[in-house]
């Protein structure tokens, strides 16, 4: 799912504590969550390297770290992944297990949908995913406005049964 570096080892640093990713870690874990996490890792490095890339006069950019060559640059590139005003980096806000466990949710939720009758599931659609009220639902699916605020009540408890168990 990944590809590996050539011999190097992944190593991560967790509260300060540099730990190694070995491949019997990778094999343990679920390859879309570690696919993601990797690519945040590429991503985190590609960010690294290209703060010491050296550029001369042909815009060619070298790999080494050399703080001593005339074309080192002596400033970090601009990017939309600097700080921001408030000094917080756009992707300090972005986290993998978050996005991952956010996924999680909305797949049960849509699984949680298909439980329910076909009525049900097409007020809840109309009233939270297409933004209707309930008044222009009742006019959709030829019910009362009182009859779709009661289907709706009985929908949600049934999805918040589905979601909780």
């Amino acid at each position: 799912m990944y590809k590996k570096r050539k011999g190097v080892p992944y190593i991560i640093t967790i509260d300060g504590e540099p730990i190694k990713i070995t491949d019997a870690m990778i094999a343990a874990t679920d390859p879309e969550i570690m696919q993601e996490y990797l690519r945040m890792l590429w991503a985190q490095e590609h960010r690294e390297r290209r703060e010491y890339r050296c550029q001369n006069v042909n815009e060619v950019c070298c790999q080494h770290q050399c703080d001593k060559c005339k074309h080192h640059q002596s400033a970090k590139p601009l990017s939309l992944e600097a700080l921001i005003g408030n000094g917080v980096s756009l992707m300090d806000n972005f986290s993998v297990e978050d996005e991952i466990e956010q996924r999680e949710t909305i797949a049960e939720l849509y699984a949680a949908l298909a439980n329910l009758d076909a009525l049900s599931r097409q007020i809840i659609q109309l009233l939270y995913f297409s933004e209707h009220t309930e008044r222009e639902v009742a006019v959709i699916v030829g019910l009362s406005q009182n009859g779709v605020h009661q289907r709706k009540m009985r929908a949600l408890e049934e999805l918040q049964k589905l979601l909780v168990a």
